[in-house]
């Protein structure tokens, strides 16, 4: 299934399509998107077979069928024991809260961060504990797929 060109109209930006790829690559069973904004990346984890989905973000989120969606603040959030924490979020946010992903999820899946700012992303991964397993990049933009210790 092409969860890109069927989620979203036209083409989504580098570090979503980015994010897509590496969901539909992880089987997992509870999915926490962070920063969900219009829930594709939740509606992707429901799609690859995720049974237990929540988005979360700062804004009002949309409802998606099957996924429990909140408007509330990542450090305010409360829940954890996720397989997988995807986090498309702008690079000083993201660099922000890494050590707080890190405790919530087993894999985490950020992106949001250009390839020159990757050694920042990197140093902030080590320093919270998580040991990255594989790096994607796309038209300037990075992923990496770092497990948490």
């Amino acid at each position: 299934m092409d969860v890109a060109g069927e989620l979203t109209e036209g083409s989504p930006h580098p570090t979503t399509r980015l994010a897509l790829a590496a969901l539909a690559e992880r089987a997992a069973d509870r999915v926490l998107d962070v920063g969900t904004g219009d829930g594709v990346l939740a509606r992707a984890a429901l799609a690859a077979g995720a049974t237990e989905v929540v988005g979360i973000d700062v804004r009002a989120v949309p409802a998606v069928a099957g996924a429990t969606m909140l408007q509330v603040a990542v450090e305010a959030y409360e829940g954890g024991g996720f397989d997988v924490v995807v986090a498309n979020l702008p690079d000083p946010v993201l660099l922000a809260v890494l050590p707080r992903l890190a405790a919530m999820g087993r894999t985490l899946l950020v992106t949001g961060v250009r390839v020159e700012r990757a050694a920042a992303l990197r140093v902030r991964l080590a320093a919270a504990g998580a040991r990255i397993a594989a790096t994607r990049a796309r038209e300037g933009w990075v992923l990496y797929v770092a497990e948490a210790r």
